[in-house]
C-alpha cells in the first residue's frame, strides 16, 4: 500500500478529517490532501509526528505495511478497550448459555404429572438440543478465557465463532434423520435452505479467519442480519405467548444468540482493519 493510501486509511480509522489532522500538525488541509494523493510527502519531523498520532512505527508509516507478522500468533483485538468489549461479550454469552444448560438439565426431570404424557417424554431431539447448548457454553467459556489472556488469534476465533453454526447444522441434520426414521416428518425446502445456509456460513468463517478473502466477510455480515431477524421473531413470539418461564428462557436465548451475532461482526471488522493496514496473513 502506498504512503498516501495508507495515511488515508490510518486517518479514517481514527475518525479524523483532513482538516483535523492538519490542525494537529499545524499545516494546511491542502497539504494533507496532497500527501494522500501522492503529490507531495511530509518532511522528516512531520512524518515522526504522524507516526505518533497514529501509533505506528515510522517504518510502517513510510512503507505502508508492518514488519511481517504471523497473525495466527497475534490477538485480533489487542487494544485494552476493544479487548475489554470482546471479553464482556464473551462473559454475557457464557452466562446466557450456562443458564440455558441449567434449563436443559431441568427439562430431563419433568413434573411427575407429565411423566406419562408426550410433554414429559425425552426424545433424541431433546438430547441433541441439550448437547448443542453445552458445547456452545464450552466454546464461549474458551473464548472468555482466551480473551482475558488477550490470546484470541484468528485461528481460535475461527474455531469458536464457527461452533454455533456447525452445531446448528448438525442439529438440523440429526433432527431430519430422526424424523425420517420415526416417520414423523420430512425435510422440506426450508430445511434444505437451512442446511445450505449454515454450511456456507461455517465455510465463510473458517476460510476468512484462517486464510483471508476480501468478500467472504459479507457472508458473515449477511448471516448477522438473518440472525438478527431470528432474534426479532423470538421477541415477537415471546410477546404473543407470554408465561413467566417462557419469558425467562426466551430472554436468555435472545441474549445468547445476540452475543454470537455481535461477536461475529465485531471480530470480523477488527480483523479487516488489520488487513487494511497491511498486516501479512500467513
Amino acid at each position: 500500500m502506498e504512503f498516501g493510501a495508507f495515511l488515508r486509511v490510518l486517518r479514517e480509522e481514527k475518525g479524523m478529517t483532513q482538516q483535523s489532522l492538519a490542525d494537529r500538525l499545524y499545516v494546511t488541509r491542502q497539504a494533507v490532501s496532497r500527501w494522500e494523493c501522492g503529490a507531495r510527502y511530509p518532511d522528516v519531523l512531520t512524518t515522526k509526528k504522524l507516526a505518533e498520532i497514529f501509533e505506528v512505527s515510522i517504518d510502517e508509516l513510510v512503507s505502508g505495511e508492518e514488519l511481517k507478522k504471523d497473525v495466527d500468533a497475534q490477538p485480533v483485538l489487542d487494544k485494552p478497550v476493544t479487548n475489554f468489549i470482546q471479553t464482556a461479550l464473551y462473559a454475557a454469552g457464557f452466562t446466557a448459555y450456562f443458564m440455558k444448560s441449567v434449563f436443559a438439565v431441568q427439562s430431563f426431570y419433568p413434573d411427575p404429572a407429565l411423566s406419562h404424557t408426550p410433554a414429559g417424554q425425552i426424545g433424541v431431539v431433546d438430547i441433541i438440543s441439550a448437547v448443542v447448548i453445552w458445547i456452545n457454553c464450552i466454546a464461549l467459556a474458551a473464548g472468555l478465557y482466551y480473551s482475558l489472556k488477550n490470546k484470541l488469534s484468528p485461528v481460535k476465533i475461527a474455531v469458536i465463532m464457527s461452533t454455533f453454526f456447525w452445531l446448528e447444522l448438525l442439529r438440523i441434520i440429526i433432527t431430519w434423520i430422526n424424523m425420517n426414521l420415526t416417520g414423523t416428518g420430512y425435510m422440506g425446502i426450508g430445511g434444505v435452505m437451512e442446511v445450505f445456509y449454515y454450511s456456507a456460513v461455517v465455510c465463510a468463517i473458517l476460510w476468512y479467519f484462517l486464510k483471508g478473502g476480501q468478500y467472504l466477510r459479507f457472508v458473515i455480515y449477511l448471516s448477522a442480519v438473518f440472525q438478527t431477524y431470528r432474534i426479532a421473531r423470538m421477541v415477537q413470539m415471546g410477546m404473543m405467548y407470554y408465561t413467566d418461564l417462557g419469558f425467562v428462557t426466551r430472554t436468555v436465548s435472545c441474549i445468547g444468540l445476540a452475543v454470537w451475532v455481535i461477536l461475529s461482526v465485531y471480530q470480523t471488522v477488527a480483523l479487516q482493519k488489520k488487513r487494511m493496514r497491511g498486516v501479512v496473513i500467513k
